[in-house]
């Protein structure tokens, strides 16, 4: 199909996604917990000796099929059995005749149901 060949071998490749699931503690970056492409870059010279430029990287991880991802924000002391219940219990909540509750940003001006 077009555009250059791939400067990794098919073990690489492997190597290479080995590596990002290793996480990136297991490669000296402890403070944010987020593969950038320049982070991968960084991790394919350093594992393979082979130069990428952040497009070309970009390019590698969707040839592989990877893609971008942002995280989602939550707290770390966030407790998900309290969340599924306090989501179960919204209904049971709500005025009868209510089809959503008052606090939601799509009821209407007043939050009457």
């Amino acid at each position: 199909p077009g555009g250059s060949t791939c400067r990794l071998s098919d073990e690489q490749i492997t190597a290479l996604e080995a590596a990002l699931d290793a996480g990136l503690a297991a490669h000296g970056w402890t403070d944010d917990q987020r593969w950038t492409l320049a982070r991968i870059t960084t991790v394919i010279k350093e594992l393979f000796g082979v130069s990428y430029t952040l497009r070309g990287t970009s390019y590698l991880l969707h040839r592989i099929g990877w893609s971008p991802q942002h995280p989602v924000r939550r707290a770390a002391e966030r407790d998900e059995h309290a969340v599924t219940t306090w989501v179960t219990a919204l209904p049971a909540r709500a005025p009868a005749g209510c089809l959503w509750p008052a606090w939601s940003a799509s009821s209407p001006a007043g939050g009457a149901g």
